[in-house]
Order: structure tokens, then C-alpha cells, then sequence
């Protein structure tokens, strides 16, 4: 799946659910099956019932949705704690690093000493004070934290954000006591992955949200905000619902034609049609939209006559 920052694959986490995914360990031996008379047949094989399936569907947006391993869903959502320089790369004023996970909570207390001893640590506050080394002998900055808890933050986890100086060695100072207190470094677009995971985000959010981020021009950054606010999913969600409206009232026809006089079975091709005319103007949209997220290419030379 096409996150915007990172590609996550749901083929690759998707193994062999029931009996056919059990492997036999060296010191069990092969089950054998007594085979009554009735059961045999020459040329004929006893078919195998299929394992039952653990795969279960997730919603990926737009309506739709994909079939994946319940199982693997939950390793996909990690329990393990990552962390981040959240802003660029190079000097600045202020930097910022990012940590999601059910370590938060800790590392916040562990690490960030509070200007004031009433701290209590409550949800999407800002608190002033000092990062410190983990025995709290030195002090590595100060900085400006933020706790946000779950399933209010961005990737719908605990999240602590701390907002230091910009300058590259303190961020990297930071991070290297993070990853040492149990923390490992983010893979690129991990936070944007597990918003989507976690229902924060749908498939077409996080592409406006990559969009958003690179845009050239004050129209694509309007577009992409537009569509990371859920306008394309509001329109898409509109269209669909219409068309399942009609399907339930033809189903209906057919399954009750008999005892539903003629005049009062509901007409679909009013809700078909509209739903038809908004695909026609969305998809419309696309050209336009596109010259001002990715721009026009135009060749400058000598005209061909």
C-alpha cells in the first residue's frame, strides 16, 4: 500500500494461516490416519478441508478494503517505541524529535526534568524544562515537551514530541539517549504508516500528506490540504453510498417481485445516474488538479514549421 512516505506491502505479511502454516518440529513424528474401507477408493485422493482462515479485511479508504492476516495486522501495529528527528537536516532554531509508543509515558519522565516540580504530565500541554542524561548529571538542553496521548496524537499512540535547539548535535544527543533507553530509530514515513494502521489516516490522507509536504505552489499546497482533510474521501464515500442505495433497491425488487405491486417498486436509474455524473466530475478534476501539484512541462526551442 502507497503510504506517501513509505510502501507497505500486505502480501509480504500475509503467511500461511491454520494447518498449512504449522511447521513439525524435529522430534515429532508424522500423525498417521486410519483410513476406514469406506473412505478408500482407487484412483481417488480423500480431499483435504481448507485451514480456516485467520485473514480478516481492513479498511484502506475510499471505501474499500483489503484482506490481510489478522494476526499480522497486530505485529504491524509494533508495540516496540520509535523515535525520530522530525525536522530537517542542518542548523535552525529549533529542532524537534518525535517518539511514539507505549514507551512515551517513561521516557518522558526519565529523561525531561521540569522547570517546576508540578508536572503532571497531561495531554497535549506543553511543558518547559531540561533533557538530561539518564543517570541526570548533565544536562543535554532545554527544551519544550509535549506527551499526547493515545488514540489522540498523530500515529494514534502515545506520542511525546520535544522541541530543542536546531543545532544537529543536540538532536543527535538526544536521539543516541532515546535509542539507548529503548527506543529504535523510525523507518521513513513509520509514523505516517502506523496514523494509517491505527485509523488515524486513510490511504488517500497520507498521499495528500506527502503531497502537502513537497508542494511548489500556494494552489497545490490548498488541494493537498483540502485532501488531507478528507474532502476526496467525503466525495468518494457520497458516490458510494448511491450506488449501494441502488443495489439494495434492486435486490429488493428481485427478491420481492411478487408481493410488490409494479408501481411501487423504487426507480435506480435516478440514483445511478448521479452517482455516474459525480464519477464524470471527479475524475474531471484530475487534469487540473494535477498541472498544480506536479507542474507543466513545456520544451523551449526552435519550432518545427
Amino acid at each position: 500500500i502507497y503510504t506517501g512516505e513509505d510502501t507497505l506491502s500486505l502480501h509480504d505479511a500475509l503467511p500461511i494461516s491454520g494447518a498449512a502454516g504449522r511447521r513439525r518440529t524435529h522430534h515429532q513424528k508424522p500423525r498417521r490416519r486410519r483410513i476406514s474401507k469406506g473412505h478408500r477408493s482407487a484412483g481417488k485422493k480423500r480431499q483435504r478441508r481448507p485451514p480456516e482462515s485467520e485473514n480478516e479485511a481492513i479498511t484502506i479508504g475510499y471505501g474499500r478494503q483489503a484482506v490481510v492476516n489478522s494476526k499480522n495486522v497486530e505485529n504491524m501495529m509494533e508495540t516496540d517505541t520509535i523515535a525520530a528527528i522530525a525536522t530537517p537536516l542542518g542548523t535552525a532554531g529549533v529542532g524537534l524529535i518525535r517518539v511514539s509508543g507505549p514507551l512515551a509515558p517513561e521516557l518522558a519522565e526519565r529523561i525531561f526534568r521540569p522547570a517546576h516540580p508540578n508536572c503532571a504530565w497531561q495531554s497535549h500541554h506543553l511543558y518547559h524544562g531540561d533533557i538530561v542524561s539518564p543517570d541526570g548529571k548533565s544536562v543535554l538542553d532545554e527544551v519544550l515537551a509535549t506527551l499526547m496521548r493515545k488514540p489522540h496524537s498523530f500515529t494514534g499512540e502515545d506520542v511525546l514530541e520535544i522541541s530543542c535547539h536546531g543545532n544537529p548535535l543536540i538532536l543527535q544527543t538526544i536521539l543516541e539517549q532515546l535509542l539507548e533507553l529503548g527506543c529504535r530509530p523510525a523507518r521513513p514515513g513509520e509514523f505516517s504508516e502506523r496514523a494509517f494502521l491505527h485509523g488515524r489516516m486513510d490511504l488517500s490522507q497520507a498521499e495528500a500528506l506527502a503531497a502537502l509536504i513537497s508542494a511548489q505552489s500556494a494552489k497545490a499546497l490548498q488541494i493537498e490540504l483540502s485532501q488531507m482533510k478528507g474532502s476526496l474521501t467525503r466525495r468518494i464515500d457520497e458516490l458510494r453510498s448511491l450506488l449501494i442505495d441502488a443495489l439494495a433497491s434492486m435486490e429488493a425488487a428481485i427478491d420481492f417481485a411478487e408481493d410488490v405491486p409494479e408501481k411501487e417498486i423504487p426507480a435506480v436509474s435516478g440514483q445511478m445516474l448521479r452517482a455516474a455524473a459525480g464519477m464524470e466530475l471527479l475524475l474531471s478534476t484530475y487534469r487540473q488538479a494535477r498541472l498544480f501539484t506536479e507542474g507543466l512541462r513545456v520544451e523551449i526551442g526552435r519550432a518545427h514549421v
